[in-house]
């Protein structure tokens, strides 16, 4: 399948400022298509018996909407920050794919039944001076794919990360260079869960292949990504 679809989003947010030292902002970011999303494109049946058959198809499925908020303070040569989300992925509940025209899912009903995240992080920066800015941080995100839903393709654990950096200003203010070394640990996951029906959500019996319309997913997961991040800012 080839699917896609351009959908407008809305995001506001504030910033409070209480003393000199402390800011507090909060954010809301809406679902995109502010709903229910249907993507179009194409779809390829590759069958067994017969040639394969290409048809238009839609897709229809709901994506979170999220909440932030985060605190920052600053004290002599220091700034501690303090931030989170909440993401509703209760509402990624099925992808209904659908040759065009039609709305009953004839060509895949993949439940979701996802449940909401949160995550939470924290960080501090440490200015040598005026133009050298160290800071480290750490943080915790969590899961929001239950077990009998878990598949490679789309895979998620609860995770913890770390953080270290430096941002360097150098030209009299006119160039800023900035590393950040960011590693994430996933949490191991194992699961027996087998395969599920599309029309229910629910799993269906071991050996029972004839209506397995799902791949079996069990198995143990093991994840750790680490990211660096190399940036450059000119001011003119």
């Amino acid at each position: 399948m080839d699917l896609s679809s351009w959908d407008l989003g809305l995001g506001v947010g504030l910033v409070y400022q209480p003393t000199d030292e402390l800011y507090i902002g909060l954010s809301y970011q809406s679902q995109p298509g502010f709903g229910e999303q249907e993507l179009t494109g194409s779809a390829k049946k590759i069958l067994a018996q017969s040639d394969n058959e290409d048809d238009e198809a839609t897709a229809t499925q709901s994506m979170p909407d999220v909440v932030r908020w985060g605190i920052r303070y600053n004290y002599g040569k220091g700034e501690a920050r303090l931030f989170g989300d909440y993401a509703r992925w209760s509402l990624f509940e099925k992808q209904c794919i659908s040759t065009k025209g039609r709305d009953d899912c004839d060509l895949a009903n993949i439940p979701r039944n996802w449940e909401d995240a949160f995550g939470i992080r924290a960080g501090y920066s440490y200015f040598m001076n005026e133009n050298i800015e160290l800071y480290f941080g750490g943080g915790y995100d969590g899961n929001a794919v239950p077990d009998e839903y878990l598949e490679p393709a789309l895979y998620d654990a609860e995770k913890f990360s770390g953080a270290l950096g430096g941002r360097f200003v150098m030209l009299d203010g006119a160039l800023a260079i900035a590393a950040t070394y960011t590693q994430i640990f996933y949490v191991d996951r194992e699961t027996e869960a087998w395969p599920r029906d599309p029309n229910t959500g629910r799993l269906i019996p071991q050996g029972d292949f004839a209506t397995a319309f799902n791949p079996n997913s069990a198995g143990k997961y093991s994840q750790s990504i680490g990211v660096l991040n190399l940036n450059a800012q000119n001011a003119f």
